[in-house]
C-alpha cells in the first residue's frame, strides 16, 4: 500500500507551526518576568524565573538535534538558541524544534566588575550540566535578561543540526523518506539529554483498544477499535521554599542596643528545609536561635531545602543593621585664610582662641595732605564653640557670626576669603574639616539704606557634609545661615548676609545631623 501526502505550501509546515507555538509560550514567560518590580527580592525572583525558562529552551534545543558542546558563556548559548533549521530541512524534519527557541530580542545584561565582586545573584552557563545556574559569587554573569528592540529585525542564523532518525519525504510519494531504515534509528551512541521534563519512574502511556470493539461513531462489528491517544508526560512543579523573616525589622537602631540581638522567624518545616544565615562575607550557619551582631553588620538569610525533589532553596535576602546616636556633643574650631582683594588691599586675621576675626579695608583717606579717619574698617568675626546633646534631626548652632559694615577707601577691602571649620564629635570619632568660600561685596553709599548695605556671600551654602561614625553608621551634617538680629541686617535668599552701612549684624552658622 502506498500513502500520499501533500507538501504544506506555500506557508509553514506543521512542525514549524508547533515550533512557533513553543517559542511563543517560552518567551511569553520571559516577557512577563521582564517587567516585574525593582526591589532586590523581586529582582532575584525574576532572574531565577528567567533562568528556569531559558533552561526549558535549552532542553528543547538539545532535543531537536542542537549541539552546545564547547560553549562556555551565556552569550554563546543565547546565540545558539536563536538559530533556525534551513527551510528545506525543516520541511522533512520529524520534530518540533525547527525555528528559534528564544525571542531574537533577548539579551543578557552582564554585571560590572563591582557587581561581580559582591554577593548579588548572577546567571552563568554550566557547560558540564548544559544548563544555566544562578550563583551568588565567583566570576561575573548575567544580572538580568531583557528585550532589546534594536535587534528585533536581525536575521536568524541558519544552523545544520543533527538529523532525525526518520524524515518526512520531501516530495510527493511515501510518507517516510526512502533512506530511512531501522539501523539508522538504532544509533550506536545515542544522545543523552539531562532534563526534568520526565520524572523518574514515569512510563509513557500505550495505545489500548476498546474491548467492546466499537468505533468512535458508536457503530459495532468489524475489527476496528477505539485508539486512546497517548497523554503528555506530567511536568514537575517543584515549589520554592519561602525565605524566613528577620527581626528586628528596622535598619537604624540606637547605638545603645548593640550588640544587637537578631532572630529569624517563619522557619521552614523541619522535614523540608532549614534556615541559614551568614554575617557579611562569613560562612553560612544553620539557624539554631537568636544571635548578636555589632553595628553596621549585613545579615544574609535563606531557607535551604533538605529534599530537592519536594522543594527548592528560597531566594537569599539581606538586611544591614546600623547603630545610630540619639544625640550629639562636639565642638568647632575656625580659621580664615585665602584673603584676596584689590591692589590696595589691607587686612588682618586674628585668633583669640574663642573666635577668629578678619578685619579688612583702610578707613583713612588723604584729602590733600590731611588724613581723615572715617571710623572702623570692615570686620567678620566668627566665634567657635561647642554644642551638647543636640538631638538627631534637630538644628543647633555651630558658630556665632558678627559682620560690621565699616567705611573704607582706595579699593582696600577684601573681595574673597575662605573659612575652615574643624567639626568634632568625640563619641563618634569624628574630626572633619568643612570649608566655606566667601565673597565680600562693597556697595556705593546712598540715601537708600538697603541698597547701601554691604554683604557677604557664602558661595557654597547651604551645603551637606557626609561623615561616618565609629559606630559604622553614615551621617549627614546639613549647614545653613541664620540671621539673629534683623534690625541691622538680613539674609537675602539662602546665602547672602546683608549689613546696613555703619551697623553690626548678628548671625550664625546652623547645623542639623541626620542619617
Amino acid at each position: 500500500m502506498k500513502f500520499h501526502h501533500s507538501p504544506v505550501s506555500p506557508g509553514f509546515s506543521l512542525v514549524e507551526i508547533l515550533s512557533v507555538v513553543s517559542v511563543v509560550g517560552i518567551m511569553a514567560a520571559v516577557g512577563i518576568a521582564a517587567y516585574t518590580g525593582a526591589f532586590s527580592g523581586v529582582k532575584n525572583a525574576k532572574l531565577d524565573h528567567d533562568v528556569q525558562t531559558m533552561n526549558q529552551a535549552v532542553v528543547m534545543y538539545l532535543g531537536s538535534g542542537g549541539n552546545l558542546d564547547g560553549l562556555t558563556t551565556p552569550e554563546e548559548v543565547l546565540a545558539k538558541l536563536k538559530t533556525i533549521r534551513s527551510r528545506a530541512n525543516a520541511k522533512t524534519y520529524v520534530g518540533a524544534g525547527t525555528g528559534k527557541l528564544v525571542d531574537p530580542r533577548v539579551v543578557g545584561l552582564l554585571q560590572s566588575d563591582a557587581e561581580a565582586s559582591g554577593n548579588t545573584p548572577r546567571a552563568v552557563w554550566d557547560p558540564t550540566a548544559k544548563r544555566f545556574q544562578v550563583v551568588y559569587s565567583g566570576t561575573g554573569g548575567v544580572k538580568d535578561f531583557i528585550l532589546d528592540e534594536s535587534i528585533a529585525e536581525t536575521a536568524a542564523t541558519v544552523e545544520n543540526r543533527e538529523d532525525a532518525g526518520m524524515e518526512y519525504k520531501a516530495s510527493d510519494g511515501w510518507v517516510w523518506d526512502g533512506k530511512t531504515n531501522w539501523q539508522t534509528l538504532a544509533k550506536q551512541s545515542p544522545s543523552r539529554i539531562s532534563t526534568t521534563q520526565y520524572p523518574d519512574g514515569w512510563v509513557p502511556p500505550v495505545e489500548t483498544v476498546d474491548p467492546g470493539g466499537t468505533g468512535s461513531g458508536g457503530g459495532s462489528g468489524g475489527g476496528g477499535g477505539t485508539t486512546v491517544p497517548p497523554t503528555d508526560p506530567p511536568t514537575p512543579n517543584i515549589p520554592r521554599l519561602n525565605p524566613p523573616t528577620i527581626a528586628p525589622g528596622q535598619t537604624l537602631l540606637p547605638i545603645e542596643q548593640f550588640p544587637l540581638e537578631v532572630s529569624l522567624g517563619a522557619l521552614p518545616s523541619q522535614s523540608l528545609g532549614v534556615a541559614q544565615y551568614r554575617l557579611g562575607a562569613g560562612n553560612w550557619v544553620n539557624y539554631a536561635g537568636p544571635f548578636t551582631v555589632p553595628p553596621a553588620t549585613t545579615v544574609y538569610y535563606k531557607s535551604v531545602t533538605l529534599d530537592p525533589e519536594q522543594a527548592l532553596d528560597s531566594v537569599t535576602y539581606s538586611q544591614t543593621f546600623y547603630g545610630t546616636q540619639g544625640s550629639f556633643s562636639g565642638a568647632t574650631d575656625l580659621s580664615v585664610q585665602g584673603v584676596n582683594g584689590g591692589a590696595n588691599l589691607e587686612y588682618n586675621v586674628s585668633d583669640s582662641g574663642d573666635s577668629v576675626a578678619l578685619t579688612h579695608g583702610n578707613p583713612k583717606q588723604d584729602l590733600g595732605g590731611e588724613i581723615v579717619d572715617s571710623g572702623e574698617a570692615n570686620t567678620l568675626r566668627l566665634s567657635q564653640g561647642s554644642f551638647s546633646n543636640a538631638p538627631l534631626g534637630s538644628t543647633f548652632q555651630l558658630a556665632d557670626m558678627q559682620v560690621h559694615n565699616g567705611t573704607t577707601f582706595n579699593d582696600s577691602h577684601a573681595t574673597q576669603a575662605q573659612v575652615s571649620m574643624v567639626f568634632t564629635i568625640p563619641s563618634l570619632g569624628v574630626n572633619q574639616t568643612v570649608t566655606f568660600q566667601l565673597r565680600f561685596v562693597n556697595t556705593e553709599n546712598s540715601e537708600d539704606r538697603a541698597a547701601s548695605a554691604d554683604y557677604v556671600v557664602f558661595s557654597d551654602m547651604p551645603k551637606t557634609i557626609p561623615f561616618r561614625g565609629n559606630d559604622g553608621t553614615s551621617y549627614q551634617l546639613h549647614l545653613n545661615l541664620q540671621s539673629t538680629n534683623t534690625s541691622n541686617g538680613y539674609i537675602s535668599g539662602v546665602n547672602e548676609f546683608h549689613v546696613y552701612e555703619g551697623a553690626t549684624a548678628l548671625g550664625a552658622v546652623m547645623g542639623t545631623i541626620t542619617n
